[in-house]
């Protein structure tokens, strides 16, 4: 990763850290990639480097509260929300240039942001590419299916309070474990476990804050993203498969790609991904 760098910058007031890379010829357009969890941006190294190569300037912050992208002191869910973490990410595009084509990668709960960012971006947006990673609204539609309730009854989980954060305290590195395999993340290795142990905890505040939206999300229009690209592992434990009617509300035209694999596509098939993404 020598051409990829670490770095930080102030976004409204809290410090984010993120990873980029600049091509030294001609720009052909900006890839802004949003992790999941339990990961950092150290995620998408492989594919940073890929685009990189092919010319584009590639960028992934660190979400609000990961690693050394800086938590409120308050502890409150605005710093968390999807409209407050697009305007982040906004601030970091605009930093690297007002007017270059946006392509948007997410994954996992990095869809909060990612589907907010592609709609705040207008005509800049290129394209969202969601990784196994459904607008918050889909995945409440999919609820009403028992096998999406069964799949994701971690995020019910997730709003208890102190009981999750002791639950967590106590078994973090099992349960790193299993959402690893279970998730049929290519090498898992110890380390690899104990870095998803001590990730967990930290996402709370995210998925605490998307649910708390969603009763406000019923009360506006939300606008459609045109065209986005949803790739999915046809083996992933944690979400369903989204249909075209799942995405009636999010989306016009959306392109819905299977693939075999499970909740970490992008490194399963990478090759396949970059290429898809490289198509669009």
């Amino acid at each position: 990763m020598s051409e990829i760098k670490a770095k930080e910058i102030q976004c409204r007031g809290l410090k984010t850290s993120y990873l980029v890379g600049v091509p030294k010829s001609e720009v052909k357009g900006i890839l802004f990639f949003i992790h999941g969890c339990p990961d950092n941006h150290l995620i998408w190294k492989n594919l940073m480097n890929r685009f990189y190569k092919e010319g584009y300037l590639v960028l992934a912050p660190n979400l609000r509260g990961i690693d050394k992208s800086e938590a409120p002191t308050d502890k409150k869910r605005s710093r968390y929300s999807k409209d407050s973490l697009a305007l982040d990410h906004l601030e970091l595009i605009s930093h690297y240039g007002q007017d270059l084509p946006v392509t948007v990668v997410c994954h996992d709960i990095g869809s909060v942001s990612g589907w907010e960012l592609a709609r705040r971006l207008g005509p800049r947006l290129k394209k969202l590419v969601a990784i196994n990673s459904p607008d918050p609204m889909t995945l409440f539609y999919q609820f009403r299916k028992i096998s999406q309730v069964k799949k994701s009854w971690y995020i019910a989980f997730f709003q208890t309070g102190k009981i999750v954060e002791l639950f967590f305290d106590k078994y973090k590195v099992p349960l790193a474990e299993k959402t690893l395999k279970l998730g049929r993340y290519p090498e898992i290795t110890p380390e690899r476990v104990q870095e998803a142990a001590n990730l967990f905890i930290s996402f709370l505040p995210h998925y605490r804050a998307a649910f708390a939206e969603l009763p406000t999300r019923f009360l506006k229009k939300t606008s459609l993203v045109d065209k986005p690209m949803l790739l999915w592992g046809n083996k992933d434990p944690f979400l369903n498969i989204p249909t075209q009617k799942d995405l009636k509300t999010v989306a016009k035209f959306p392109e819905i790609r299977v693939l075999e694999g499970g909740h970490w596509l992008f490194l399963e098939k990478e090759d396949d991904v970059f290429r898809l993404i490289q198509k669009n």
